[in-house]
């Protein structure tokens, strides 16, 4: 998952800055493999619809 890849990244970025908001933005069958995982951070996930509105 690439999450493992920028872990560490992740780790130094919250040690000089606090993380206010996490938002989330995908397709929801992509979406549900990162609720688990990102957890801890609290985010928002906005569901990506395709197609026309009325």
């Amino acid at each position: 998952m690439h999450l493992d890849n920028v872990g560490d990244l992740l780790d130094k970025v919250f040690s000089i800055a606090e993380l206010v908001r996490l938002e989330i933005h995908g397709p929801e069958q992509e979406l549900k493999k990162l609720y688990e995982p990102l957890a801890q951070f609290k985010p928002q996930f906005f569901i990506l619809e395709y197609g026309f509105r009325r």
